[in-house]
């Protein structure tokens, strides 16, 4: 299957208790927003200056110290948006923020799958059966250490890779 690459992507790591990202042009009114972020310890907070509603996709965490969310925003307002991520406490935060054209503007999330890998061992995760073809499929991944080479999954493309120490990967595919 292809992938649809999306219209722009970026990545940033910190260390504090707020982190913010913004796109780098202005987000095109309709289109996806999908904000994926890996943190040491629960987050308190996501928000962005522009969009209304951010829904929560799915968020895991391996039971010590990483935590994962995926949120998206659908049939985002158009302009120069900036998302922010915060924490009781300052904690290595990835954030990772994609935007996808093409995409349907109402209930664009149909179907979650979430897992874990340990050490060595690949990531592993149920597999989440679309309701219908050619929809928009993205995987996040994000490491308890530095230095993790990610292969993306079967027919998918690997769109970005954020960070050293929270090291985060976002995939996606049709």
């Amino acid at each position: 299957m292809p992938s649809v690459p999306p219209v722009q992507i970026r990545g940033v790591e910190a260390t504090a208790t707020s982190v913010a990202l913004s796109y780098l042009s202005n987000v095109t009114a309709g289109n996806l927003l999908v904000y994926c972020h890996g943190t040491d310890a629960a987050r308190s907070g996501i928000s962005d200056n522009n969009s209304g509603t951010i829904s929560a996709g799915v968020s895991r965490d391996n039971g010590t110290d990483v935590f994962g969310y995926l949120d998206y925003v659908a049939n985002c307002g158009g302009g120069a948006t900036q998302v922010t991520v915060t924490s009781a406490s300052a904690q290595t935060h990835c954030l990772i923020i994609a935007e996808h054209s093409g995409i349907a503007t109402a209930s664009p999330l149909d179907k979650t799958a979430a897992g874990n890998g340990f050490g060595s061992a690949a990531l592993t995760a149920a597999t989440a059966t679309t309701a219908q073809a050619n929809e928009l499929l993205v995987g996040f991944t994000v490491a308890s250490t530095a230095f993790v080479t990610y292969v993306p999954g079967t027919s998918y493309t690997e769109e970005l890779e954020a960070g050293e120490i929270r090291a985060s990967e976002y995939e996606d595919r049709v």
